[in-house]
């Protein structure tokens, strides 16, 4: 009897050799890797010493003077 596939018993090969194609092309297959533009190079920025401010003038008042509470008489 033949075989029961639509396809036929020479199908088989040519399928196979199909997929030997497709694997070999994936194989192969190298990606584009661009080239990168050189950086442009920066010079440094120049030092700058920053000094801080001076602090400001806070008034410190003395401490209140000690509260006696009347003694109850």
């Amino acid at each position: 009897m033949r075989s029961s596939s639509r396809m036929g018993p020479s199908a088989h090969p040519i399928y196979a050799l199909g997929v030997i194609i497709m694997a070999t092309m994936v194989a192969a297959y190298e990606p584009i890797t661009y080239s990168l533009p050189p950086l442009p190079s920066y010079s440094p920025s120049p030092k700058v010493e920053y000094n801080t401010p001076p602090l400001p003038n806070v008034y410190i008042s003395p401490p209140p003077a000690p509260y006696y509470s009347p003694s109850p008489k």
